[in-house]
C-alpha cells in the first residue's frame, strides 16, 4: 500500500474461513478483488478502478449464484433474507458504476468504504448463519 493511502486497510481473508472449500475459495477471491480495488482507489486511477468494479460485479454474481444454490439444497431457513442482501449489493454496485461514469474521484473512496463494511458484515454475520446448514448438507 502506498504512503498516500486514504485509510483503506486490506481485508485479510483468514477470519472468513468457514471450512466449506468452495465458499472459502470464493471469499478469498472476492477479498483479493476488493483489496486490488482499494489500492486503485488510493491511486485515483478511474479506468483501472472501473475494470476492477466490473470484475467484482461478475465474480460476486457467480459467487452469489453458487451460495444461493447451496443454501437451497441445504434448506437454509433464512435464504430469502440472504438473497435480499445479495440483491442490495447488486443494486449498490450498479449505482456506483453509474456514478463513476459521471465521475468524481472522491467517489472511489466512498465505494471502497461501503464495500469494505458490506463485505465484513455480510461474510461475518450473514454468511456465518448458513454454515451449519450447508455443512450438514455436505456431510450427508
Amino acid at each position: 500500500m502506498n504512503q498516500s493511502s486514504t485509510n483503506h486497510e486490506d481485508i485479510n481473508y483468514l477470519p472468513f474461513m468457514f471450512g466449506i472449500e468452495k465458499i472459502d475459495s470464493d471469499h478469498r477471491l472476492l477479498i483479493g478483488i476488493f483489496n486490488r480495488m482499494s489500492e486503485k482507489a488510493d491511486q485515483k486511477e478511474s479506468n483501472d478502478f472501473m475494470k476492477i468494479i466490473d470484475e467484482l460485479e461478475k465474480y460476486s454474481n457467480y459467487h452469489f449464484a453458487n451460495e444461493e444454490t447451496l443454501m437451497k439444497k441445504a434448506n437454509f431457513a433464512e435464504i430469502d433474507e440472504h438473497v435480499i442482501q445479495h440483491q442490495i449489493f447488486r443494486q449498490k454496485i450498479d449505482a456506483f458504476k453509474t456514478s463513476i461514469q459521471f465521475g468524481s474521484s472522491t467517489l472511489q473512496s466512498e465505494i471502497v468504504a461501503f464495500l469494505r463494511k458490506w463485505l465484513l458484515k455480510h461474510i461475518m454475520e450473514c454468511d456465518a448463519k448458513y454454515v451449519p446448514s450447508i455443512k450438514k448438507y455436505l456431510n450427508q
